[in-house]
Parts: structure tokens; C-alpha cells; sequence
């Protein structure tokens, strides 16, 4: 069997060709795995689109999903021609120029210094960064693409850049 490849790596290679197309500029990491149950396609990339537009891409691979209630995995996915495997997941990480933007766009609005963020532990703080994460296109810069936080964002986006804040 040497030299073969599994449906999890055929399926991780689709994945990476496809990514590759639509977000050409983006550097994706994606890395199959095979284990007695199945297996499972790993996705990652930093700053680069939206975790969502990513995940609309990506989730046709999959198999299905786990349903913990009935203790079994569920095949939903019957899309024919395509690659498949068990598990698809993606993880999204943030460069620590972009990480240091966010933070310093959300202590804006609430009226913080930077150093605060770090070690407070407001509810506000954490989930506005991550919905602002979420909501951003880091491609080039910060692109607010979520409107409900955009026109807010906007306002204040030029005064931190230029370290008015």
C-alpha cells in the first residue's frame, strides 16, 4: 500500500487547491490525519479572511457531524465528487501586529489603555475582541466586513492607527 493515499489526504489536498484559488494571497497549513475511527482534516492560517468565508468553503468536505445525544456520528453529506473526511476543523490565528490593533480598537470604545486589556478580566472587553475578530478581514489591514460593528469601528479605526488613542 506505500505511496497511496488515504480520502483524508485526498480531501486535504481539494481543500488546500480550493483555498488557494479563492484566497491566493493567504498561506493555509492543511494537514490530514488517519486514526481508528476515521479521520480528519486540519485547516489553519493566520490573519488572512474571515474564519466564516473559510468555513463556507470548507465545510462541504466534511462527512457530517457527531451527535452526542445518540452517541453516534451522523453522515450528512452526500454531495457527490468531492473528497470527504470524518472531521474538518480550522483554526484561525492572529499575528501579534494585528492582535495589538484589535485590542488597541476595542480599548478605545471602552475607554482603556492598552496595558489594561492584558490583565483585565472584563467580560466586555474579551467578547468585543473577539466578535471584532470574527468580523475583520485581515488580508490587508483591519476590513470590518460585520455592519453592525463597522460604522462604530470606522470612527474610531484612523485614530488608532495613528496612535492617537
Amino acid at each position: 500500500m506505500r505511496g497511496e493515499h488515504t480520502g483524508a489526504s485526498i480531501c486535504a489536498k481539494a481543500i488546500k487547491s480550493e483555498l488557494k484559488k479563492v484566497f491566493p494571497e493567504t498561506k493555509f497549513s492543511v494537514i490530514s490525519s488517519v486514526f481508528s475511527g476515521g479521520d480528519s482534516v486540519h485547516v489553519e492560517y493566520e490573519d488572512g479572511p474571515r474564519q466564516a468565508d473559510v468555513e463556507k468553503i470548507i465545510d462541504k468536505y466534511q462527512d457530517g457531524y457527531f451527535d452526542g445525544m445518540q452517541d453516534l456520528y451522523v453522515y450528512n453529506n452526500h454531495e457527490d465528487g468531492l473528497p470527504r473526511a470524518k472531521y474538518v476543523q480550522l483554526s484561525r490565528k492572529i499575528s501579534e501586529k494585528n492582535d495589538k490593533l484589535l485590542k488597541e480598537i476595542v480599548c478605545k470604545r471602552y475607554n482603556k489603555k492598552l496595558e489594561e486589556f492584558d490583565r483585565s478580566y472584563e467580560p466586555d472587553l474579551r467578547r468585543e475582541y473577539y466578535q471584532l475578530e470574527l468580523a475583520s478581514d485581515l488580508r490587508n489591514g483591519i476590513e470590518i466586513l460585520d455592519l453592525r460593528l463597522k460604522e462604530f469601528y470606522e470612527r474610531i479605526k484612523d485614530l488608532v492607527i495613528n496612535h492617537e488613542v
